[in-house]
């Protein structure tokens, strides 16, 4: 104790023995300067972390879209299947969008938010240790509003954005079908059922903002039993300063308008996190398994030779095979024509041999298993031509070279062997013609010859017709068979059917029923077969069809004899 005196005793006789030092050194000049410089830190400081903030903001963003986005793109045929293009759609505009522009934001505010309260709280904590119990309190029914709002607020946010997908979905498709809408005078139909979606996402809506103000007025009306607390408390005890009453009732009736601030930021960040849970979802286990990786120095194919061995394929593991043990050979340059009914099985080949699906069995290409190729090789070394023509909204130099791989001069070529040389040049832009959303400014013939320039550009070896002429009239039809005779003469060629004219010129009919191959053979050979599939078949279309039909494969057979 003696010590402790005789230090206080020194410290005193050091004050008075600099109190003119002092003086000098705490004038009102040197506070102001002080505060200057104080101020200027702050400023620094605050522009640092605001840039710190937002480069990890738009890093965290930019990371989040684009491994989305290269998932989506490479994503398993069976995820588009079972996913609308309006949740698609959602995670990509509402989801990545709350992540750019409101989280962040959000997240700032919030953290501001509570290092203030913290000040705040510590501050009154020290001018009088006893408002640390109310604190306490007050802090614990805070937790039990989060803990009641946090669960609730999730499921209203999650019901909000399920109940979104479906508006989206409807309005899109919508569009896309206006013209079948007008003609069927639908359109009150149409309004009835976008009201319906509309109103069930209105309701969870205004829900969710209901819940916020119910959330805003029990906080409010808790930090005003605080401060009621807390100025009783000075009536209790009269010996405060002036001072220090008030300016612990000034921070205290702070706290209820930030606590209200904080506590609705708090709950929004939790539950704008599910949007970030939402594009993490989509960001895994969502592309295929591409485990080739064996490399070919050599052009591959060059001949075009195709055997399906014991290929089996199934679309989920809970449902039956649609393909069962299929097994085949197509030989170099053979044209061969798939048919069948619907549901037999002729789509699931193509899905096979572009491995869209994972499957049981080998498909070898010219002495080459497929499974042990990356799929960019596989898929890129055969060309087809869909039913359902796509054409992008870009140029039309673009939609045909999309790498720009080929000269003008090849362009031309090839739209001169459809026919289309002369219409492309008379458009003002030529080749640099924008094609229009959903490619409306061509016809159906117009965009299916224009998706056959592209597997001519190619000049693939193996050639794939999924029905190609099945939207088109008998003049397109026939121009798109006399172009792939010509061009493709020396490719091998398989197509799925839809009228039988177009492949009774075939080399080989393959015929499925039930996943399985039924006949395969040239189709006069078939025919001979009077109790065969591929008989009754034709003779389903009638007599004189049936007689057309069977008088072209026989010439066809006699030419190739010959």
């Amino acid at each position: 104790m003696s010590s402790f005196s005789g230090l206080i005793c020194n410290t005193n006789d050091y004050i008075d023995s600099h109190k003119g030092a002092l003086e000098k050194l705490f004038t009102i000049d040197n506070f102001l300067y002080i505060y200057a410089i104080i101020i200027v830190l702050m400023i620094v400081v605050t522009e640092i972390r605001s840039w710190v903030f937002v480069k990890f903001s738009v890093h965290a963003s930019r990371v989040l879209h684009n491994n989305m986005f290269q998932q989506i793109v490479n994503g398993k045929m069976k995820f588009f299947n079972t996913h609308q293009s309006g949740q698609i759609l959602n995670r990509f505009s509402k989801d990545i969008g709350m992540i750019d522009e409101i989280l962040p934001s959000l997240l700032m505010d919030a953290i501001q938010i509570f290092f203030s309260l913290f000040g705040v709280f510590l501050l009154i904590s020290i001018l009088d240790y006893w408002f640390t119990i109310a604190m306490v309190v007050l802090i614990v029914i805070f937790g039990c509003y989060v803990f009641v709002m946090l669960p609730v607020s999730q499921v209203t946010n999650e019901l909000e954005g399920s109940t979104r997908g479906p508006v989206v979905s409807h309005l899109a498709s919508s569009l896309q079908g206006l013209i079948t809408i007008r003609a069927f005078n639908a359109q009150r139909v149409l309004t009835r059922e976008f009201d319906k979606y509309q109103d069930r996402h209105s309701s969870i809506f205004y829900m969710n903002l209901t819940l916020h103000g119910a959330v805003r007025f029990w906080v409010d009306l808790t930090c005003t039993v605080y401060i009621a607390v807390v100025t009783f408390r000075f009536f209790l005890h009269q010996d405060f300063p002036v001072s220090y009453i008030g300016l612990v009732i000034m921070q205290s009736t702070v706290t209820t308008g930030m606590s209200s601030f904080f506590m609705k930021n708090f709950c929004d960040v939790a539950n704008n996190m599910k949007s970030v849970e939402r594009v993490l979802e989509y960001s895994e286990n969502i592309a295929e398994e591409d485990t080739g990786t064996e490399k070919l120095r050599e052009q591959w194919p060059s001949e075009g030779k195709v055997e399906f061995q014991s290929v089996s394929l199934r679309y989920s593991p809970e449902e039956p095979p649609v393909l069962k043990e299929i097994s085949f050979t197509v030989q170099p340059r053979e044209k061969i024509g798939i048919i069948g009914r619907t549901g037999a099985g002729k789509s699931s080949l193509l899905s096979v041999l572009f491995h869209l699906f994972p499957f049981d069995g080998k498909v070898v290409v010219d002495g080459v298993d497929t499974k042990t190729l990356p799929l960019s090789k596989v898929r890129s070394a055969i060309s087809i031509v869909p039913q359902n023509p796509v054409l992008f909204s870009e140029t039309l130099r673009k939609n045909l070279d999309p790498f720009g791989e080929y000269s003008d001069d090849a362009i031309w070529a090839a739209l001169d062997d459809v026919e289309l040389k002369d219409t492309i040049a008379a458009l003002p832009a030529g080749l640099e013609t924008m094609v229009t959303d959903g490619a409306s400014n061509f016809s159906v013939g117009q965009k299916q010859l224009l998706c056959l320039v592209r597997a001519i550009l190619r000049n693939s070896k193996i050639i794939v017709l999924d029905e190609a002429t099945a939207n088109v009239d008998l003049k397109s039809d026939e121009l798109i068979q006399s172009t792939i005779r010509k061009r493709f003469k020396d490719c091998t060629i398989l197509t799925i059917a839809h009228r039988l004219l177009t492949v009774m010129d075939a080399d080989k009919i393959l015929i499925m029923d039930a996943g399985k191959v039924i006949e395969f053979d040239h189709p006069y050979n078939l025919l001979k077969n009077a109790n065969g599939f591929f008989y009754e078949y034709i003779h389903k279309g009638g007599k004189n069809m049936a007689e057309k039909l069977m008088n072209m494969a026989e010439k066809n057979y006699l030419q190739k004899a010959a």
